[in-house]
């Protein structure tokens, strides 16, 4: 690293299409909070390497789905044995794996979920790696949703491995683990690529870091509306500044009609206000940008107005139904 200069961060993560308008959203606050960096993208269609263009996104480092499963043929062989999202989490552990092999100039290398957003400088994240060799997120379930703690104790949306004998060890072994068994249900203590997490602690002692920030905070973290804006900075509680947060769920349906997910039944107006209305805004912004149409078509949208309020739905910028809201909020509070 040149005197001066911030160092370099390396992440990866992979898309299909409809997870574009996301990526980009990501990109942009990776632009605006880490000074420097490289995205490494496991392309699952054209779309995506059409899209981010070097010229557009010179930060990001794409590789085709076919490149990496010629060099991955046990992955690519569990491919018709599992759904579309089970094969995306098989590739998870697989393809950071693939990262580091094939740079090993990288130092530290940090897996981060494309529904992911900054909220602040990411650097604090490195500086509290220290020497260790892993770090890792917990979900911090809210006490309202703890029994989700089954799914796993820790998420996979953001983990960071060092290019040491420890990390690349923990990767190789979680990498292995996923191609053996990576499926979208509860089975022998697994689920997922995220059960495998749990006792990571436990195996790699003080070469594990779990942060103590707010980084990858989720939905499943959040209850009531104790979040607030203070000098441009988004703060949780008495937990302190957001870092990063993961819009796990959110599925749109129009440019004003979208679902937050099924850990808000009715989600607080302020959570609304500093998160994701701010968080579809951007998505909207670039759908139109990018010339895409990232709209979800399903049940969910054919529902009546009283089901979609009581769910978790929003009329982004509709004065009626943020007026009901409001209203319902207030009685909340009562």
């Amino acid at each position: 690293m040149t005197e001066g200069c911030p160092p370099m961060r390396y992440f990866c993560t992979y898309l299909n299409a409809g997870y574009l308008n996301r990526v980009i959203v990501l990109i942009e606050s990776m632009r605006k909070w880490i000074p420097a960096f490289e995205l490494h993208v496991l392309a699952f269609d054209n779309d995506v390497t059409n899209c981010l263009s070097p010229e557009i996104f010179p930060e990001v480092k794409i590789v085709s789905l076919a490149d990496f499963e010629n060099r991955n043929p046990d992955v690519a062989a569990t491919k018709a044995v599992r759904t579309r999202a089970e094969y995306f989490f098989t590739c998870t552990g697989a393809w950071t794996y693939d990262v580091l092999h094939q740079h090993p100039m990288i130092d530290i290398l940090s897996y981060i979920d494309v529904d992911i957003c900054f909220f602040a400088p990411a650097e604090s994240i490195f500086e509290e790696l220290g020497n260790g060799s892993i770090l890792i997120t917990e979900h911090h379930f809210h006490p309202a949703k703890q029994s989700a703690i089954i799914y796993g104790r820790y998420n996979v949306g953001l983990l960071c491995f060092r290019n040491s004998i420890i990390g690349l060890a923990c990767l190789k072994k979680w990498r292995n683990q996923c191609v053996e068994w990576c499926y979208d249900r509860l089975e022998d203590g697994k689920f997922a690529d995220q059960k495998y997490l749990d006792v990571w602690p436990e195996l790699y002692g003080k070469d594990v870091v779990v942060t103590r920030q707010l980084v990858n905070l989720g939905p499943w973290g959040l209850q009531s509306d104790d979040i607030r804006l203070d000098n441009g900075c988004i703060y949780i509680g008495s937990e302190g500044n957001l870092i990063a947060y993961h819009f796990q769920g959110v599925r749109q349906f129009s440019k004003r009609h979208y679902y937050l997910g099924f850990y808000f039944p009715f989600c607080p107006i302020n959570i609304i206000q500093y998160l994701y209305d701010p968080y579809i805004e951007a998505l909207n912004r670039v759908n139109k940008q990018s010339n895409l149409c990232n709209y979800t078509h399903g049940r969910y949208g054919k529902q009546g107005i009283l089901y979609q309020m009581t769910t978790g739905y929003w009329f982004n910028n509709s004065s009626l139904c943020r007026l009901v809201w409001w209203v319902h909020h207030y009685l909340l509070r009562l």
